[in-house]
């Protein structure tokens, strides 16, 4: 099979992209007018009396991961970037313009603003150092004006935690001590303008944050606040417990107040802090509105709003998932996904999200409240804390999730407090002693489920040898050992199967740890588990042209041919009738070429059979069904496309609509193709939103429709206002998208109008499409 070096160049518009990410990370706190605005590792929030909004990617934004935040006096919100995108962008919050500075700098960890000016601490490869940016009247943006890198001998810092400009003096806070300069007219790159400010505490000059009080300059280091009294530093107060740590100081009309890891503390008159509310919560930031009232942004807990009344702050945290690691997504059943994390896992479904968390204190406590989007949900369930590797959402209604480390969670949402764990305490699976691990440490690489409803597990590093077990749709376990079985002494990574039932696993050599064979496996177990006599096994090893013997992934295409990623490339196997080691040597391809330009991590297979890689630094590539390259040799990156990150994690498709999830360590970026399951009836034509509003940000969307099918928009009359043909942008798999024009790029007016659907096999099928225009 030759590959084609052709191109299938489709470019999808912003608003088939959506982006979930969570808004629970806050990083920066800030305000204008009646606004709020919460800098997060999943956008830009706003809190407005009106509502609340979320900027993104998709508005304009270079990046979703906001390290820091300054907004201006003309309402300009100015956000420093995170790793590895350290860019400044700039949004204005009367019209909702935004742009950005790139420097290509790797994060921007620190920002102030003073008049037109703006200081930002930076890291950039191997260099740490202060951006001056200014406001240019002429273009109306602010441009980058100078960089400063050079500072005195004495002190090294690897970064400018805080900046701040008070009257004509600039302070850097860093990990290193705390520096200053003058403004005014002193070039900032000479470092003998520098001051370094020893504070002489007898302490680490390890500065979190710079403050005022009482007019006085005031710094965070780790064990204390400390007060500028003329040429002296006096201690402002101690820690109670000595493990807080300060992330910011913040000044109301009436007090000072410190936003630290244990809470918010309040400046007591003449010095010393006590805590502002009982709760002690991880808190990023503070902010008040025009109207006096105080926000806190917490760092894991999102926003809050502090009420009078009960003295507390009330969550304002949005419907999200509790963070951006969302490496292990699961195939998509009935809209619903299940996404594994580092502390519990998540479900999405068309309503929003809703988490299972780790209970902290043994306790489990049931959410019964219906998601909605203004609100964040989650359960917390005695499950494991620990990283998951891999999620499963079998045909059975449970779902499956495989833990780094503590064994294999069984879960049913119809019960969520009646879990299942198997690990080495009940025998259910192995730990890793003698294999790089513990007795109880049972690493799950894979679960896969085959066509008759068996459960395949991958126990990584078994020490008992069964580095395969299957538990069969008569909830009865099995286990292939490599001591009497075929099963070679490797580290089984990777599950899947053939239309055939053959069982496809993908190994990877480690000698340090007494597994020394890798490659590929390939079991045909005759349809009898239990039976072992009968048993087909075949291996390919690199002897045998694969590239390398630690293969990272395997998957199956529709036309029963095998795609295996290894360390160095990407193979392609057309699976023959005789499994042996012979005939599966003769049908191996080489290198495949564009995709091993990268490193491959994940391989799946959508409904309409293309083939999509998730590559660790290359964005996704995607080989359509007619070996043709989707977008080139560039596929989806974060310079062509609203993707969150070039490191992909894995990807999942819901084969209903083509919605095609693309899992990062920023947040998922979810794709609408075309490429959803074929469809062979009209029965189910549903059309949404009703009414259709227009101007609207989103196409009305007819859902349900046949392969090839045609959509006609009349009026009430029956006269033609828009006609949407298979095969145009309008239409892509079982969706097709009318904008509200006629054939003139005109908006239609307001009234009733019919959408008349067909096919070329005679289907026909109308639906009612109520359109407001305002």
């Amino acid at each position: 099979m030759r590959f084609s070096e052709s191109t299938a160049q489709i470019n999808y518009r912003v608003d088939e992209w959506r982006v979930e990410t969570s808004k629970l990370i806050v990083r920066a706190m800030n305000s204008f007018g009646d606004e709020i605005f919460a800098g997060t590792s999943g956008g830009l929030v706003i809190y407005s009396p009106t509502g609340t909004k979320t900027i993104t990617v998709l508005d304009g934004l270079s990046s979703m991961d906001i390290l820091s935040m300054a907004v201006d006096e003309t309402g300009i919100v100015i956000l420093g970037m995170n790793s590895p995108t350290g860019n400044i962008d700039f949004y204005s919050s009367t019209d909702g313009s935004i742009y950005s500075i790139d420097e290509n700098l790797t994060k921007i960890t620190s920002i102030t603003v003073v008049g037109d000016s703006i200081y930002a601490g930076f890291i950039a490869l191997d260099q740490i150092g202060v951006l001056l940016v200014t406001f240019d009247g002429n273009s109306g943006r602010y441009q980058f004006r100078d960089s400063f890198l050079n500072f005195p001998e004495g002190i090294s810092f690897s970064e400018v935690r805080a900046i701040s400009v008070i009257q004509d003096s600039i302070y850097l806070g860093t990990d290193g001590g705390l520096l200053s300069a003058s403004i005014l007219g002193d070039n900032l790159k000479d470092p003998a303008n520098w001051v370094h400010l020893k504070l002489n505490t007898g302490e680490e000059e390890f500065v979190n944050a710079i403050g005022l009080t009482e007019g006085k300059l005031i710094v965070a280091l780790k064990r204390g606040v400390f007060r500028r009294d003329e040429a002296s530093w006096v201690q402002d107060g101690t820690y109670s417990p000595l493990s807080l740590v300060v992330r910011a100081f913040y000044n109301t009309s009436d007090a000072t107040l410190m936003a630290t890891n244990v809470g918010i503390y309040k400046r007591d008159v003449g010095g010393g802090w006590t805590l502002f509310t009982s709760r002690r919560v991880d808190t990023a930031d503070l902010a008040e509105n025009s109207a006096g009232i105080l926000w806190a942004g917490y760092s894991i807990n999102g926003p809050a709003e502090y009420d009078e009344a009960s003295s507390q702050f009330v969550s304002r945290a949005l419907n999200s998932p509790f963070n951006n690691i969302l490496a292990a997504i699961s195939n998509v059943i009935d809209s619903t996904m299940w996404i594994g994390s580092n502390k519990g896992f998540s479900k999405l479904s068309p309503d929003g999200w809703k988490s299972y968390l780790h209970s902290t204190d043994g306790e489990t406590r049931l959410n019964d409240s219906e998601i909605e989007l203004d609100r964040y949900i989650a359960d917390t369930l005695t499950i494991p804390r620990s990283g998951i590797h891999v999620s499963l959402a079998a045909s059975n209604g449970l779902v499956y999730f495989g833990y780094g480390g503590r064994g294999m969670l069984e879960f049913d949402p119809e019960s969520p407090a009646d879990f299942t764990l198997y690990d080495a305490s009940n025998g259910f699976l192995s730990g890793s002693e003698g294999h790089g691990g513990a007795s109880h440490f049972v690493v799950i690489r894979d679960i896969a489920e085959d066509n008759s409803g068996n459960i395949w597990i991958a126990n990584a590093f078994a020490q008992d040898d069964k580095h395969l077990a299957v538990i069969d749709t008569f909830n009865q376990w099995h286990y292939f050992q490599k001591s009497s079985t075929g099963l070679i002494n490797g580290v089984l990574g990777a599950i899947t199967h053939d239309s055939r039932g053959n069982v496809w696993l993908g190994m990877q050599a480690d000698s340090e740890i007494l597994l020394p064979e890798g490659g590929l496996q390939v079991l045909n177990y005759s349809g009898t588990l239990s039976d072992k006599s009968d048993d087909i096994w075949a291996r390919l090893t690199k002897v045998d042209g694969l590239e390398s013997n630690y293969v990272k992934d395997i998957a199956v295409d529709g036309d029963d041919v095998l795609w295996i990623a290894v360390v160095g490339g990407v193979h392609r196997l057309v699976i023959p009738q005789e499994l042996t080691r012979e005939s599966l040597r003769a049908n191996l391809s080489g290198i495949i070429p564009i995709v091993s330009d990268h490193d491959v991590r994940k391989l799946e297979v959508d409904s309409r059979n293309n083939k999509w890689f998730a590559t660790e630094t290359g964005g996704v590539k995607v080989l359509l069904n007619d070996n043709t390259w989707l977008n080139g040799n560039e596929g989806f990156t974060v310079d062509n496309s609203p993707l969150l990150s070039n490191s992909i994690e894995s990807i999942a498709f819901n084969p209903k609509n083509g919605d095609a999830f693309i899992a990062t360590l920023k947040g998922i970026s979810i794709l609408r193709t075309e490429y959803s399951e074929p469809l062979f009836t009209l029965e189910k034509v549903k059309t949404y939103p009703s009414p259709f509003i227009i101007p609207a940000n989103s196409d009305l969307v007819i859902d349900g429709l046949a392969d090839n099918a045609g959509v006609k928009i009349l009026d009430i009359n029956g006269d033609l206002i828009r006609n949407l043909t298979s095969g145009s942008r309008e239409i892509r798999g079982s969706q097709g998208f009318w904008d509200g024009r006629d054939d003139d790029e005109r908006f239609v007016p307001s009234g009733i109008y019919i959408a008349f659907i067909y096919t070329s096999l005679e289907l026909k099928a109308t639906a009612k499409i109520a359109v407001i225009r305002r």
